[in-house]
């Protein structure tokens, strides 16, 4: 007579156990019901194109003062800006630090044209995308004995892409998380 192993046998008994003693979770009836979709951000583009306007002013005005500052106290960036364009930030201001820079003056910009709004982005997609033209004229770099440091041949005016995230703490309120140099036609004309 053949023998045949006890683990199968009792593994099966433990397994009938937990079924009968409701262990085990039966197969769902009916599927989940699907959840509602995520609120639109802003009403409409012109209202994602104001809140990127000011996201991209306070970030604007915190560069400014940093570079104006020497790059001393980088961490102020992290109030406007997240991802890489805080990163690059950082980096830049290191960079100024390292080198005894200073800026004098203020970045302006105006432009500001959407290419792309995502009216129903949550925190961890960019919302909104901007193309932009900064015109920084009346920004002067100077090296620690006061001279500046600026280029003659320096363009005044120079376009980015700009992306921005959603605040979860602050509904409505935009963040920016990348601004990269754009090279197409258009932006600052």
């Amino acid at each position: 007579m053949r023998e045949y192993p006890r683990v199968p046998a009792l593994a099966l008994a433990a397994i009938a156990v937990l079924v009968v003693s409701g262990c085990v979770e039966a197969a769902p009836s009916e599927p989940p019901a699907p959840t509602a979709s995520a609120e639109p951000v802003f009403a409409s583009e012109e209202e994602a194109l104001a809140a990127a306007t000011e996201a991209y002013a306070a970030y604007l005005a915190v560069s400014d003062e940093v570079l104006g500052d020497g790059g001393a106290e980088p961490e102020r960036v992290n109030q406007v800006a997240r991802g890489s364009a805080r990163d690059e930030a950082l980096s830049s201001f290191e960079s100024f630090s390292a080198q005894k820079f200073r800026s004098t003056g203020n970045t302006a910009f105006d432009e500001l044209v959407v290419q792309s709004y995502l009216p129903d982005g949550n925190s961890d997609a960019e919302v909104v995308t901007i193309y932009v033209c900064v015109d920084i004229s009346a920004v002067d770099v100077l090296d620690d004995t006061g001279r500046s440091v600026v280029a003659p041949t320096r363009a005044d005016f120079q376009a980015y892409e700009v992306a921005f995230d959603t605040l979860p703490a602050n509904e409505g309120a935009l963040i920016v998380s990348r601004a990269e140099a754009w090279t197409g036609d258009g932006v600052c004309t």
